[in-house]
């Protein structure tokens, strides 16, 4: 081979050589580029997330060593911005204090709450929520709604359900639905009456099968039944639940039902009404509070009405009774008759000093479970007695307080019970449902509460954003939960 042809082989294996760096050198370069901007992303998000979560410890430390909680006010959100990193963070703090009933337990410990409804079709044209001053005629129905929820932190087992009807209602077979879906397990059960023609005991049996609850679940059903044609009556329903384990639970008489323009005040077998108030609703942690409880209690029957005695289950938490004679100092326990109950809309906590104000003995006091009960039992251990539904002296209100000084965030929620005599269907007792006693007693339910609040946070970046919920307590502030969204 000549030195010419050499010199042209070797400018083809130049030309080869520098098509194939063209091939591998920029892809090389390319794939540099993109790990260059792939670790400039991955940077700024961090930068983000540190920005968005640094905010919201910035709201944790301002609500245990700054002014927020002096300043945010009751459901009122604040928004503030913090500069970290470059990175300008939105963080909105909203004050919770609706807690709800679910966030303690209650003095009862499998409480599933029934509350009736009540529509009423007078005239075949359709259901509508007015059931007062009905015609005197035949054809009218009633659709009772019941709702069934479960207010206590452990899973309960319900046994049966028993509706009293008002006397001479004529329950309507084939007519109970659960509109929502949430209680399909009674449209399998056929209800039996057990009681009379007259007066009506329907009885849902779960005995093979019981029905399992959890805290917060809501169930609901609904069934009609025939409305007897008599002029000035008033009727009312009333809701019986058998739980696998004591005590039981009852509506009291609902739901009311008028025929006439003038019928009677109150309902057969009524009893009484409980009602519960306290004068603080929100406090802060390891603030010492007095508070101030008034109780209603409101004879629903037409007949008069005997009350035995009170107990009264403060919050757990520390709540304690005080007195005139204690420290702190605090009033005494007052009562009067009434025929217009307390209303803590118009009416003062404080409101002491007038008559007919009378002052009640101190309680008993006694410590269950971290927990006081206060029983009261009247003037020489008599009771209280209530007059006609609509006297002038139907209602029985009393006012106490209480001192405490709270710890950590939370609902801390009263209870009362009242003990009153009257006459029970014994069908009712032979199943073991309720007690004569029990049959007209009254609780409050968890009622009356004061929060200590938690708070809503949410902090919002660039590019994401977390939401969470902040407890505070004594010494502390903590964030309880934290979620991470991209925005």
């Amino acid at each position: 081979m000549t030195i010419k042809g050499q010199r042209g082989f070797a400018l083809i294996l130049v030309l080869i050589l520098m098509a194939m760096g063209a091939m591998t050198v920029t892809p090389a370069l390319r794939l540099a580029s993109t790990s260059l901007k792939s670790k400039q992303i991955h940077t700024e998000i961090l930068k983000d997330q540190y920005a968005r979560d640094g905010a919201a410890e910035y709201a944790v430390w301002q609500l245990r060593y700054g002014d927020l909680t002096s300043t945010i006010q009751e459901g009122e959100e604040v928004t503030f911005e913090v500069v970290i990193n470059g990175i300008t963070t939105t963080v909105m703090v909203t004050m919770r204090t609706s807690l709800g009933v679910n966030s303690i337990e209650g003095a009862e410990g499998n409480a599933i709450r029934p509350i009736i409804t009540v529509e009423c079709d007078k005239d075949g044209q359709g259901f509508t929520n007015d059931c007062s001053n009905l015609p005197n005629s035949s054809g009218m129905v009633a659709r009772y709604t019941i709702e069934l929820t479960q207010i206590s932190p452990d899973s309960e087992r319900l046994v049966a359900i028993y509706d009293e009807l008002p006397r001479g209602f004529d329950y309507r077979t084939g007519t109970v639905t659960s509109p929502d879906g949430s209680f399909t397990e009674i449209l399998s059960v056929t209800p039996t009456n057990i009681g009379s023609s007259q007066d009506e005991i329907w009885k849902w049996d779960f005995s093979s099968s019981p029905i399992t609850f959890t805290q917060g679940e809501v169930k609901l059903f609904t069934f009609e039944a025939d409305i007897q044609n008599q002029s000035n009556k008033r009727f009312c329903n009333d809701i019986f639940l058998k739980m696998e384990d004591p005590p039981h639970e009852q509506a009291g008489k609902q739901a009311d039902i008028t025929i006439g323009n003038s019928p009677q005040d109150g309902c057969a077998g009524g009893g009484v009404n409980m009602e519960k108030f306290v004068d603080t609703l929100v406090t802060q942690p390891g603030v010492p509070t007095v508070l101030t409880y008034v109780i209603n209690v409101q004879n629903l029957d037409g007949s008069t009405m005997h009350i035995d005695s009170i107990k009264d289950v403060l919050p757990q938490g520390g709540f304690v009774y005080c007195d005139s004679g204690t420290v702190p100092v605090c009033d005494d326990p007052l009562y009067k008759f009434t025929d217009t109950p307390f209303d803590p809309l118009s009416d003062l906590f404080t409101d002491n000093l007038v008559p007919p104000w009378t002052v009640m003995n101190a309680p008993t006091e006694t410590e269950v479970s971290s927990r006081w009960e206060l029983f009261w039992d009247g003037p020489g251990g008599a009771g209280w007695g209530l007059s006609a539904a609509g006297g002038s002296t139907d209602t029985f209100t009393m006012r106490f307080q209480t001192s405490v000084t709270l710890e950590v965030s939370g609902s801390y929620y009263n209870e009362v019970f009242a003990d009153v005599d009257c006459a029970a269907p014994q069908i009712l007792i032979a199943e073991g449902v309720t007690t004569a006693q029990d049959y007209c007693a009254s609780y409050s339910w968890p009622t009356a509460g004061t929060l200590v609040p938690m708070y809503d946070v949410n902090s919002a970046a660039e590019r994401t954003s977390g939401q969470g919920n902040i407890s505070v307590g004594v010494g502390t502030t903590s964030l309880e939960s934290w979620h991470v969204d991209d925005l």
